[in-house]
């Protein structure tokens, strides 16, 4: 089986598995989240298998299963409506599918130049903007102490950038920069999330205040990453920030 079939095979085994989500008992869906999450892992390792080698099942595998289990989080959240699931169940098919063909594209050219290396890495870029958010969604919509939104905003940042950034160099081992940059991340956004959690924010102007600050980071380091950091570069990417924080400020319920 060519991997194109076998990557439409595992998005289509693994957005069944979503619609299946929704017949799982309440109490039970924290566990199903993490089962279909670990199954999901191992879907893409299947699709992936013939090309993976070394740290590539921490940094390639994982992001696939990143983006289940925000889905999968944020569609507990949804009102019991056919459309709305229907909808998510069709974007995280298409995004699943679009996934794990930028997963064949990084195995395939860590050993030669190909051509829709940056497409792929849009790919990686893009759902992991959309995993944050959907991430920072859920949690904030638990209501936990700002502590707590800290340390697992800290997990996210570091989990999704730490992917994304290993795609920018494709080495065999974890560079230093890489290390670097995945920690600050991690820990801007853990110290952002603590912040803004002592605001009466509302859940989305929240989720893309940090989503946005997440997607500055990112900018940044890839830029940083590519040699290509130059002060118009940082500028443009601080201003999309600055106006994602205007607008969770204009959108506070004053009153």
């Amino acid at each position: 089986m060519k991997r194109r079939e076998k990557s439409f095979l595992g998005a289509f085994i693994l957005s069944l598995g979503l619609m299946l989500m929704q017949y799982i008992p309440l109490e039970w869906r924290p566990l199903g989240m993490v089962i279909f999450t670990v199954v999901t892992y191992l879907v893409t390792a299947w699709v992936l298998f013939d090309n993976l080698d070394g740290v590539e099942w921490m940094t390639i595998v994982p992001m696939p299963a990143l983006y289940t289990a925000s889905i999968s989080s944020f569609y507990f959240l949804l009102p019991e409506s056919v459309i709305a699931q229907a909808i998510i169940v069709s974007i995280f098919g298409l995004g699943m599918y679009a996934l794990l063909l930028a997963g064949n594209i990084l195995t395939i050219a860590k050993t030669r130049t190909i051509q829709l290396l940056r497409a792929a890495q849009a790919v990686i870029f893009f759902f992991s903007l959309i995993a944050a958010l959907l991430a920072f969604n859920t949690l904030f919509s638990l209501g936990w102490l700002f502590i707590w939104n800290a340390l697992i905003a800290w997990g996210i940042g570091i989990l999704l950038s730490f992917c994304f950034y290993w795609s920018i160099r494709l080495g065999k081992n974890i560079s230093r920069e890489v290390f670097g940059l995945t920690l600050r991340t991690g820990t801007l956004l853990g110290f952002l999330a603590g912040i803004v959690s002592f605001f009466p924010g509302n859940l989305w102007p929240t989720s893309l205040l940090l989503m946005g600050a997440m997607y500055t980071m990112l900018g940044v380091g890839q830029s940083a990453l590519e040699e290509k950091l130059f002060t118009n570069t940082v500028r443009e990417y601080l201003g999309v920030f600055v106006g994602v924080v205007i607008m969770f400020f204009v959108l506070l319920p004053w009153k």
